[in-house]
């Protein structure tokens, strides 16, 4: 039994190892015989001469190097210290700074920072600057021509002009954050722990540089471009969605309806992008029809290249080949190619072109200033719209202006653009220029937009309960919840079964003339004292009467419109006054100043088909299921159904 069970004992433990290999201990236990173990001493070798004098000579080298790195600027500054002749008369050690701080990283804290009381020189100075409301306008009027000349600089900004702009200015009600650091501080005779202030902008940058945001963004679309099936085409994709342009199958739908004449000035207006080794994406600056176009021709072109390239790569090869059957009967040696001839060399070079690419513009696009505001400055933010040649722009601005200097900090303001169009984008929808005011849209750059186009008569009642309805409580609603999906164009339909319609439609023409901004506000005074206007209110004053009391809704604007009006008060009447004189040639049907642009108003309403008001059209075609005593729930369920079909 005991037998049985020494079988399973170990033969050894782990404080028991022979130092005899495992192989040899195994031979001998399965033989029976005894393993021959022999000592061995090891010696480590003796350093020799060349290995002592090459590490004598590295240490020698790194100590000089951390010398010159670490001591070398103390002693500079001591040097120019004793040129200057030391320490100024009266001064004391504790007031040169001449420590060396060195800051440790991780150690950067906000000093919380309270509101401005009123006895604080930067509220005092608040305060008195708005009561200089001349001085306040000078400062818009000076952020918005700084806005116009750095558009005019731009390539596209040739012949910039203000159009209007809104500007606020904003007094800070706290402080700039203050920041501190912790490091070691070492002077001539102490070392110690310290914290000092940083400034503002270096720890913007700090984060800035810590954590690049635009940077990792930009990295990501390269890795998404680099290894794409279709670089090229993942490239556009993302410009795309930058300037959220629509998908080219979308706008091929549209660009064919536009006329010949529309299609010569929307591809006048096409900017375009160069990729780096001459491949090219297209992007365009307010009208997107374009682009289906551009690439349709561009996907043709690309086709017949490629027939092309095609043949001279096939008449390439067999000049190659026979250059090489010449070669091989000759004595020459045929031609070797090289790595860049290979199509796997181009192949790559185009790839890594398209992501180059890709990550310096989603770099540019995502990349943001480091702005800093120096307490007691004021900031006046807003937007500025431009007219160029070409576009009207509408810029995002951030000016910061400094009482103590008077001037603008040109470092910290920051310009952006908010949203631009096209002029042919008016032509498109069948509204000249002089018309624009008529126009009320929530976004300006709006490539795929609908139209809504209601035709009003100022003395028509059903007019006034639909305008009513769409301008007090479908407006709203356009503007939070179809934002730059849907456009409304307020058409003038006089109807002459109305005598004083056409006098009233003549002060709205004149009021586009004067104040474009401020027609649909007009417009709604107009509604407002529709009645004073019927038959029975006009029947025994003159023409010139019923003109003058336009003229007093026009002046008494203010209120409600955009700005005061009394001044121009006047002005309209003049545009709309009859004279008591004959014309030239004695013509006695001589009309006002705003007769011709009423004519054309009228002859749109007639090549239309339009006979009475209101009538609604959307999208250019005539919707008789809408009705004037629509709600505006009835008018959101419209929206949402047209809109998402």
């Amino acid at each position: 039994m005991a037998q049985m069970f020494r079988a399973f004992r170990a033969t050894s433990s782990l404080f028991r190892l022979s130092r005899v290999p495992l192989t040899v201990h195994a031979r001998t236990q399965r033989d029976g015989g005894a393993s021959l173990v022999q000592g061995v001493r090891l010696k480590k070798a003796r350093m020799s001469t060349r290995y002592m004098l090459g590490s004598a000579i590295g240490v020698l080298f790194l100590c000089k190097a951390f010398t010159f790195i670490a001591f070398s600027p103390l002693d500079k500054l001591a040097d120019e210290f004793e040129k200057e002749g030391g320490m100024p008369d009266g001064g004391t050690p504790e007031d040169l700074d001449d420590s060396l701080f060195i800051p440790f990283p991780g150690t950067i804290k906000e000093i919380p920072q309270y509101p401005y009381r009123g006895s604080d020189p930067e509220w005092q100075e608040y305060v008195k600057f708005n009561r200089d409301s001349t001085r306040i306008k000078e400062i818009r009027a000076e952020l918005a021509e700084i806005t116009r000349r750095s558009i005019e600089n731009s390539k596209w900004g040739k012949g910039a002009k203000i159009l209007k702009y809104w500007l606020d200015v904003n007094y800070p009600s706290v402080p700039p954050p203050a920041f501190v650091h912790s490091g070691i501080e070492i002077t001539d005779e102490f070392v110690s722990w310290t914290t000092v202030p940083i400034d503002e902008d270096i720890v913007l940058r700090i984060h800035q540089a810590l954590f690049p945001v635009a940077v990792a963004k930009a990295t990501w679309k390269f890795m998404q471009v680099l290894f794409s099936q279709d670089p090229e085409e993942k490239t556009k994709s993302i410009m795309r969605a930058h300037y959220k342009l629509p998908d080219p199958a979308e706008a091929k739908k549209t660009y064919s309806a536009l006329a010949s004449s529309d299609k010569k000035v929307t591809e006048q207006n096409v900017t375009q992008a160069r990729v780096t080794g001459g491949i090219g994406v297209t992007t365009q600056a307010g009208n997107y029809n374009h682009s289906t176009n551009q690439q349709a021709q561009g996907s043709a072109g690309k086709q017949s290249n490629h027939i092309g390239e095609r043949a001279l790569q096939i008449q390439s090869d067999a000049a190659s080949a026979a250059k090489n059957t010449v070669d091989q009967s000759g004595s020459e040696e045929p031609e070797r190619m090289t790595i860049r001839d290979t199509e796997v060399y181009k192949m790559m070079v185009k790839r890594c072109a398209h992501a180059l690419f890709t990550f310096r513009f989603t770099n540019s696009a995502n990349w943001k200033q480091v702005t800093v505001i120096p307490r007691g400055s004021i900031v006046v933010t807003g937007m500025v719209q431009l007219e160029t040649r070409n576009d009207y722009i509408t810029m995002q601005v951030i000016g910061v202006w400094d009482p103590k200097t008077k001037a603008y900090d040109i470092g910290n303001c920051v310009l952006g653009l908010r949203n631009n169009y096209l002029v042919a984008y008016l032509k498109i929808m069948a509204l000249a220029p002089k018309f624009y005011g008529q126009l009320f849209t929530s976004l300006s750059h709006a490539p795929k937009v609908h139209t809504l186009e209601v035709y009003f008569d100022y003395v028509c009642p059903f007019s006034k309960k639909q305008f009513e309805t769409i301008y007090e409580k479908v407006f709203p609603i356009i503007k939070t919840k179809y934002t730059g999906r849907i456009n409304v164009v307020f058409r003038q339909q006089v109807q002459p079964w109305h005598p004083s319609s056409t006098l009233v439609h003549e002060a709205a023409v004149a009021a586009l003339r004067l104040d474009p901004t401020a027609f649909w506000a007009y417009s709604a005074v107009l509604f407002k004292h529709q009645t004073e206007f019927f038959d029975v209110n006009v029947v025994n004053e003159t023409r010139n009467q019923t003109y003058r009391r336009l003229a007093k809704l026009y002046g008494a604007l203010g209120a409600s419109g955009p700005g005061t009006h009394q001044a121009d008060e006047e002005k309209l009447y003049e545009l709309l006054v009859l004279g008591e004189k004959a014309g030239e040639g004695g013509a006695l049907n001589i009309g006002n100043k705003v007769t011709d642009d009423l004519k054309l108003l009228i002859k749109l309403g007639r090549q239309t088909g339009i006979h009475v008001s209101p009538t609604v059209l959307w999208d250019g075609l005539v919707d008789n299921s809408i009705s004037s005593s629509w709600t505006v729930e009835q008018w959101d369920k419209y929206f949402e159904e047209k809109v998402h079909k």
